[in-house]
């Protein structure tokens, strides 16, 4: 490998961190706007709840500070490159022990809309639920519990709800609905990164399927590769089964390259294995051994008989397809070796038989079959 190609190399999986990275940030930075924008509301709502008398405007505005620092508090780390190194670059751990200590604190400090204030939890939890682990979820709830028992026990019955005028009432009503709306859109957010992880891991199954159709396939013609059919064979060999080799060869094949030229000589190829991969039995495979040669393994057949009437088979196909197709002076026969795995006998040493059977085929006068 020269030196730019191993730059290229080295240069794709960097850009491809790059891009999760900056996917991540943005990912992040709008889940900080998002929460931003959540204690907007709510310290609105607390002040209209203090225009109603409900509560002192002093402690609304507390509130929406502390949400202020909050996520002023972690836009500074992700700010700082922070975020990027840690497993977890949205920080959902921290994230959500924060906020849920600011909303329980905050419940037990304005026990007058302590249970509206207890709802964003289910914010807070929902958004936690997407990337907690299951021993952190539990850590979460063992710490809430108690603390939401004590903040009940201490408020006594100061902790209500506002409904003693209509006002009140509706303004109830309207937190109650930005709760549940907010929770919607964190859903709708769950569903659109389960969405996308199915595609990637859709994209990544597809990757992974051409990686082995390259690994083993022949380009041009699709079938087997040389280390894939031997394997094939070998496997076959080892499992003690009937096996028959045929090993087919393009008679005349390089003076087609000589006077059609390369592209057609491709071409005959790719329809010569379309051609195999047609004939043969669905038990059987085939693979590309070398340049014009092709080996077809015939399973479950242990007689010379068989075998050679199942290349016969092949042999006629090939000399009946369509090849004028490609040039109007073309006829394409092939010359098959056959030979049947005698038992104890290494797979290698069948095919050196039926090699030599083939090379009977081609002093006899080609397009024919022998068994070796």
């Amino acid at each position: 490998m020269d030196a730019a190609a191993s730059v290229d190399a080295d240069a794709a999986p960097a850009s491809h961190d790059r891009l999760a990275r900056d996917r991540t940030r943005r990912q992040r930075r709008l889940l900080l706007g998002l929460a931003a924008a959540s204690f907007a509301l709510d310290t609105l709502l607390l002040l209209a709840f203090s225009a109603l008398g409900v509560l002192a405007p002093l402690r609304a505005l507390a509130y929406g500070a502390a949400g202020a620092l909050s996520t002023a508090f972690f836009l500074a780390l992700d700010l700082s490159g922070f975020s990027d190194r840690q497993r977890d670059p949205y920080l959902t751990v921290p994230s959500v022990w924060l906020n849920s200590t600011l909303i329980v604190a905050a419940a037990s400090w304005m026990p007058q809309v302590g249970p509206l204030l207890l709802m964003l939890l289910f914010i807070v939890l929902a958004f936690g639920a997407l990337r907690l682990s299951r021993r952190d979820v539990v850590a979460v709830l063992a710490v809430l519990a108690p603390a939401l028992a004590l903040v009940l026990l201490a408020a006594g019955t100061e902790f209500s709800v506002p409904m003693h005028t209509v006002a009140e009432r509706l303004l109830t009503a309207g937190w109650i609905v930005s709760v549940l709306a907010r929770c919607m859109l964190l859903g709708l957010y769950g569903a659109h990164i389960r969405t996308q992880l199915n595609l990637r891991n859709q994209q990544l199954r597809q990757a992974h399927a051409e990686v082995h159709r390259l690994a083993t396939r022949d380009d041009l013609t699709g079938l087997l590769n040389r280390r894939s059919i031997l394997q094939c064979a070998q496997t076959q060999a080892a499992a003690s089964g009937a096996l028959a080799v045929a090993l087919l060869d393009i008679d005349h094949f390089k003076r087609i390259n000589d006077t059609l030229g390369h592209p057609a000589g491709d071409e005959v190829l790719r329809q010569f294995g379309l051609v195999v991969a047609r004939e043969m039995r669905v038990t059987d495979r085939a693979g590309r051994f070398g340049g014009e040669e092709f080996l077809v393994l015939l399973r479950g057949v242990n007689d010379p008989v068989t075998a050679a009437r199942i290349a016969e088979r092949l042999r006629a196909a090939i000399e009946q397809h369509r090849w004028r197709d490609i040039d109007a002076s073309l006829a394409v026969t092939a010359s098959v070796g056959v030979a049947v795995l005698r038992p104890g006998e290494p797979v290698e040493r069948a095919i050196a038989r039926a090699d030599r059977a083939l090379y009977e085929a081609k002093h006899a006068g080609r397009n024919r079959v022998r068994v070796g």
